[in-house]
């Protein structure tokens, strides 16, 4: 099913209910969808600071650019998370570590980072320096050891 464009551009005029949006999760997104997701998401990153909760599921490498940098924009425009989530649909091994950095901005309100098919790279250490972060799940992840698993 298409998402149609018009609805989100009828978002675009509702500033309160942006302001009052605090968890936000996308599952897989159609090659069909691609345009209106993007759309969607470069509206949000651009009216609202105050999700608190942010998922994503089945993002892979066989993502456009366009969504990879709306999502990264999503993260960086927020104020503060508590909870951030990502399940690449295909590892997202190559684009995953400008995730975890796209986070940094977060590291004083973080609690819970949950973060599935992807290769970890040095960059999953910074999440060590997040004050809060409380719970950090690691799943199907290449390259990760038992012992990186504790890398806070």
């Amino acid at each position: 099913m298409k998402l149609n464009l018009r609805f989100f551009y009828s978002l675009k005029q509702n500033k309160q209910f942006f302001s009052q949006l605090h968890d936000l999760s996308l599952g897989e997104i159609s090659d069909f969808n691609i345009k209106s997701a993007i759309t969607l998401l470069e509206n949000l990153a651009k009216n609202t600071t105050s999700i608190n909760v942010l998922k994503f599921e089945g993002f892979d490498n066989d993502s456009k650019p366009q969504l990879f940098h709306a999502f990264i924009s999503i993260i960086k425009s927020q104020e503060q998370f508590r909870q951030f989530s990502i399940a690449g649909g295909n590892e997202f091994s190559s684009k995953s570590h400008s995730i975890i950095l796209a986070l940094e901005g977060q590291k004083q309100s973080l609690q819970d980072v949950a973060i599935e098919y992807c290769t970890c790279t040095k960059e999953f250490k910074v999440l060590k320096d997040y004050k809060n972060l409380k719970i950090l799940y690691v799943r199907y992840c290449d390259d990760m050891k038992k012992n990186q698993v504790s890398i806070l």
